[in-house]
This record gives C-alpha cells, sequence and structure tokens, in this order.
C-alpha cells in the first residue's frame, strides 16, 4: 500500500502532506498489527488518516490511542439520527465521539451535514470539521475544481448566519 501511495503522489505531484486517507474502522482491526505498522508508514511519510465511519463497527479503544490517526469522522447515521431520534440519547453520543477524538488528538469530522440546526449543533459541540450536502451537493470533478477557485469561507459562513 506504501509503495502504491509514493506512486500516485510522485505522479501528480502532490505533496504528502495534502492527501488523507480514510479507512474504516472494521479494515484496521481486521489486522490490527499489520494497520498499527502501515498507519505508522503513511503517517511517517506525511500523509494523514482518517477513520471513516467511526462508531459503526468494532474500536478497540486502547488500540486507537496507538494509531497515528489524525481525523476521526462520525457516520452520518449519527448525524441523520439527530432530528428522528430521542433528542437526548444521540446528541450524547455525539459529543462523547467529538470528545474522544479530542482526547485522542484528532479532530473530530462530522459526515453527513444537511441542515443549518445540524451544523450549529456540531459547532457547539466542538466538532472540528464538517462534510455533507449543506456545504455542497455532490458533483463532478471539472466542477470543484472552480468552487475551489472561487470558494469564499467568509461569504459560506455569512450565508448560514442569514439562514
Amino acid at each position: 500500500m506504501i509503495d502504491t501511495v509514493q506512486q500516485a503522489l510522485n505522479e501528480s505531484g502532490l505533496p504528502p502532506t495534502a492527501l488523507a486517507l480514510e479507512i474504516t474502522e472494521s479494515m484496521i482491526m481486521e489486522n490490527l498489527s499489520q494497520s498499527v505498522n502501515t498507519l505508522h508508514a503513511l503517517n511517517t511519510y506525511g500523509v494523514s488518516v482518517a477513520i471513516d465511519n467511526f462508531g459503526t463497527g468494532y474500536s478497540s479503544l486502547p488500540q486507537l490511542h496507538r494509531l497515528p490517526i489524525a481525523t476521526l469522522k462520525i457516520d452520518r447515521q449519527f448525524i441523520s439520527a439527530m432530528d428522528t431520534t430521542d433528542p437526548e440519547q444521540i446528541p450524547t453520543t455525539i459529543r462523547a465521539m467529538i470528545q474522544l477524538a479530542h482526547g485522542f488528538g484528532m479532530q473530530a469530522l462530522a459526515e453527513g451535514v444537511e441542515t443549518t440546526e445540524q451544523y450549529s449543533t456540531l459547532h457547539d459541540y466542538g466538532c472540528d470539521l464538517m462534510q455533507g450536502w449543506l456545504h455542497s451537493p455532490a458533483m463532478p470533478a471539472d466542477e470543484i475544481i472552480s468552487l475551489l477557485r472561487d470558494y469564499d469561507p467568509q461569504a459560506w459562513l455569512n450565508g448560514l448566519k442569514s439562514t
């Protein structure tokens, strides 16, 4: 895997620090010793790693802190459940995940953020990063380049505050 990542970076000219790979927690736990070695090698090379779908599989918390993970992604099912389930159960779980990520020196990223209410609540909980349809719908690669070229985060935040 390391050779493939290095080759892709060399071919693209992208610096390793600009690449973040997402790996599911179940994939990491499937072969923990190999995962630890691979993740440390990626980290040494400068590539950051995010645990995707956190909270939906089996994680060993004693092992989690050993891994050089930059970001813990809170699965979209928790975010979508914010609006539909017990008003205390899901927010408590999400807050705990954010605190866990921060406690391990990771960023917390919520995926599947679709409403300003979800954004505000997650922001209040201290969530570092959010992705989802609230920010932008899925789009072809050529449109993403234009979006990034013209992106003004302050204008986006101002638009969010006015809704």
